[in-house]
């Protein structure tokens, strides 16, 4: 996520955008590979098609930087420590957002049978998609930050409110509609249930 908000402070919105839809196909493409290669578990699967998603994104992100910046090595290490300083508020707050992320389901896991839990993680993982609306307007705040053109209105307007909405509502629909093709009308959760991860991710965004 640093590297892609990297690009967007140079100004490569286009590329930092298409590299995101690249991690999730590459995501996609090796976790398919690996469950049809059949020689490691599916969790296993999962965590390298992540690891090998990532590191190809960063490496091409550092290629773009290397060919397009001039990297003063000792100039980037005091302005990494001069980041970790000033920045100790926003990693508390990452952690806890990490926490949050997590914790629910881990209390889920203590308090209620494996079914709910499975049930819930499947439907908060899909629904997890709608947090990027409100990311992407950060990230076109972000870009009209570093080409100094604050001065422009920044607000979304009702209209786009009401379309963010019926486009939440649209995903919630489509999990729910996905869940059922795929897993079984026994993997739903009640669609109001569905509607508050939804909200929920939403505020989160925000």
């Amino acid at each position: 996520m640093g590297f892609q908000d990297a690009l967007v402070a140079k100004g490569n919105l286009k590329l930092a955008t298409f590299l995101d839809f690249v991690t999730i196909l590459i995501q996609g493409l090796s976790l398919i590979f690996f469950v049809y290669l059949d020689q490691t578990s599916l969790f296993m699967s999962v965590i390298i098609s992540f690891v090998i998603s990532y590191l190809l994104i960063v490496f091409a992100t550092v290629s773009v930087f290397i060919q397009t910046e001039k990297l003063d090595l000792e100039g980037v290490s005091n302005e990494i420590k001069s980041l970790i300083k000033i920045s100790k508020q926003n990693q508390l707050f990452g952690i806890a957002n990490g926490m949050a992320d997590r914790l629910d389901r881990f209390l889920i896991g203590l308090m209620l049978p494996l079914t709910y839990l499975a049930k819930y993680a499947l439907i908060t993982s899909l629904i997890s998609f709608t947090r990027f609306f409100p990311e992407a307007y950060n990230r076109v705040l972000l870009l009209k930050h570093h080409q100094k053109s604050t001065n422009q209105k920044s607000d979304l307007g009702i209209v786009a409110y009401a379309l963010i909405g019926i486009a939440v509502i649209i995903s919630v629909f489509i999990s729910q509609g996905f869940i059922q093709f795929i897993f079984g009308q026994k993997w739903l959760l009640p669609l109001n249930i569905a509607l508050i991860f939804a909200l929920q991710e939403i505020l989160r965004g925000w």
